[in-house]
């Protein structure tokens, strides 16, 4: 939701920091056992150091998928008509439908093939992130917005 929120402008990245942060908190929590609802306001921050454990792998996992969704704010990838070969398309297709996100590294060398050069796509396509459906990378090879 935030990321869609981002996309269309109704978030800035200092409320999707908020949001994510506010959500990894309430996992944290969780993993104590507990809710937001069932702590006191003088409890929250003790429970809150006493979840960190729980809180930061949350963390990192929700900002795998922000940068899967959203890309780089600051790095721009386009997707030439010419990289879209029917390997290419039929690939990033299988990938998307059967949600083996696995398979980007295959892409990222079809894309190499077709003479694809740009690093951005490329990297996120072979990157360790937790890919999901509506990864910007795949989203821009099927011409999804």
């Amino acid at each position: 939701m935030f990321a869609a929120g981002l996309t269309m402008g109704w978030l800035d990245w200092g409320q999707t920091y908020n949001i994510t942060d506010w959500a990894a908190n309430a996992v944290g929590i969780q993993g104590l056992g507990c809710k937001f609802d069932d702590l006191s306001y003088e409890e929250h921050d003790e429970f809150l150091l006493a979840a960190q454990p729980f809180i930061l792998p949350e963390k990192a996992a929700q900002a795998s998928v922000v940068q899967d969704v959203i890309g780089s704010p600051v790095q721009e990838a386009v997707m030439a008509q010419v990289w879209k070969s029917m390997e290419v398309t039929d690939l990033a297709n299988t990938i998307y439908n059967d949600r083996c996100f696995n398979r980007l590294p295959l892409l990222a060398a079809a894309l190499e093939c077709a003479g694809c050069d740009s690093i951005a796509l490329l990297a996120h396509c072979r990157s360790n992130c937790q890919h999901t459906r509506g990864c910007w990378a795949l989203d821009l090879v099927l011409g999804k917005k």
